[in-house]
C-alpha cells in the first residue's frame, strides 16, 4: 500500500450492531481499504485515548465489555509520517444493561408492590403490567437508584404481570436491557367490614403482654415467631409499636388469629394505614361474628407505649389526623419475603 493510500482516508460512519452487555461488533467504510486499522478508546479517568486493538479488516468484534457502561472508540489509519494517524471515525455507546430479576414483595386487593436486583444501575427503569391476558403497557418510569415499586393502581381480584427494564442514556444514544421474566400475582378480595364505623380506634399497653411464650410477646418485643424474627420499635410520634411500616394493632378473629399477619386499611378519606395481627380481640368482648368490639365499637386496637402516647388521643386514635375516619376497607397482605420482617 502506497503513502496516498495511507493519507487519504475517508471519514466514515462508525456503525455499532450485536451489542449486548458484554459484546459490541465495530464496521466502517473507509472507501479505501487499508493495510491496517488501529482501534482507540478512550479512557475517562485518563482523559486519554489507548490503543485497543488493531485489525487488517473494516470490522472489529469487542468482548469484555461491561453491561451498562458508557464506552467511547475511534478508528485511525497511519499517515505518511510515522507519528501521524489519519482519524476514520468515532462512535459512542451504552452496553445493554444487565436484565433485572424481579419478584413480589407484598400484594394484597387494592396493591402489589415489586423488588428486583440488577448488577449495574441504569438511568431508569421503564415497568410494563398486562392485566389478565391483555398487552403489556408501561405503567412507570422509575429511578434507577431504586429497588422497588407499589402499584396502587389495581382492582380486587384481578390477574396482573409485570415485567421490568434498565435504560442507559445520554444526549444521543439510549439503551435498553432485556425485560425481566415476568411476574404474575391475582390480588385478593377486601375483607367484610361490619356495620360499625370503626371510626374509633382504641389501645392498650404492649408490656402488659407478659406470657414470653405467646406468640403476642414475640411480635411485640422483637422475638421470634414461626421462623420469623421482628424487628419492633416505638413509633416516637405516636407511642405505637411498629414492626418496619406495619402498626401493632389487635382485631377480632373475624379477620384471622395468626400472629404476624398484615393488613391494609383504607379510610374513608382516602388515607391508608398498615397493621401487623399482633393479638386478638377477645371473643367474648366482641359482637357475634367478632368484628368489633362490644363497648367501644372499635375494629382496630392499637398497641401502644403508655409513657409516649399523645397527649390529645384521650383513648381513642381517631383523633389523630394519620387516623382519622371510618374505616371504608380491610385487606390482608400477603407478604412474599417474609422472612426478612
Amino acid at each position: 500500500m502506497n503513502t496516498e493510500q495511507q493519507t487519504n482516508a475517508v471519514r466514515a460512519k462508525i456503525k455499532v450492531t450485536d451489542l449486548t452487555g458484554k459484546h459490541a461488533t465495530l464496521s466502517w467504510d473507509s472507501g479505501t481499504p487499508f493495510a491496517i486499522y488501529n482501534v482507540y478508546q478512550y479512557d475517562y479517568i485518563l482523559k486519554s485515548w489507548s490503543l485497543r486493538t488493531q485489525v487488517r479488516v473494516n470490522t472489529v468484534e469487542l468482548t469484555d465489555l461491561t453491561p451498562a457502561m458508557f464506552y467511547k472508540f475511534k478508528i485511525t489509519v497511519p499517515g505518511s509520517d510515522v507519528l501521524q494517524e489519519s482519524t476514520v471515525g468515532e462512535t459512542d455507546f451504552y452496553t445493554r444493561p444487565s436484565a433485572s430479576k424481579m419478584e413480589l414483595s407484598v400484594s394484597g386487593a387494592t396493591e402489589v408492590t415489586l423488588k428486583w436486583s440488577t448488577k449495574h444501575s441504569p438511568a431508569y427503569y421503564e415497568l410494563y403490567r398486562a392485566e389478565k391476558n391483555g398487552k403489556y403497557k408501561k405503567i412507570a418510569k422509575i429511578s434507577g437508584k431504586k429497588r422497588t415499586f407499589t402499584d396502587i393502581d389495581v382492582s380486587p381480584k384481578t390477574v396482573y404481570s409485570y415485567k421490568i427494564r434498565g435504560v442507559v442514556e445520554n444526549r444521543e444514544t439510549k439503551t435498553k436491557s432485556r425485560f425481566s421474566d415476568p411476574v404474575t400475582v391475582k390480588t385478593t378480595k377486601t375483607l367484610k367490614l361490619p356495620k360499625v364505623s370503626g371510626a374509633c380506634k382504641t389501645y392498650a399497653y404492649y408490656d402488659a403482654v407478659t406470657d414470653k411464650t405467646s406468640p403476642a410477646y414475640a411480635v411485640l418485643n422483637s422475638g421470634t415467631y414461626r421462623g420469623v424474627t421482628y424487628k419492633t420499635t416505638t413509633d416516637e410520634t405516636t407511642g405505637i409499636r411498629m414492626v418496619g411500616e406495619y402498626y401493632c394493632a389487635a382485631l377480632g378473629t373475624f379477620y384471622g388469629t395468626t400472629k404476624g399477619t398484615k393488613y391494609k386499611v383504607t379510610l374513608d378519606t382516602g388515607k391508608t394505614f398498615k397493621i401487623i395481627l399482633c393479638d386478638t380481640k377477645s371473643n367474648r368482648h366482641t359482637d357475634k361474628k367478632h368484628q368489633y368490639a362490644k363497648k367501644n365499637k372499635d375494629v382496630v386496637e392499637f398497641y401502644v407505649d403508655r409513657t409516649k402516647i399523645p397527649a390529645g388521643v384521650n383513648g381513642n386514635y381517631n383523633r389523630l389526623e394519620p387516623f382519622h375516619g371510618k374505616i371504608q376497607s380491610i385487606e390482608r397482605l400477603t407478604e412474599w419475603d417474609l422472612a426478612e420482617s
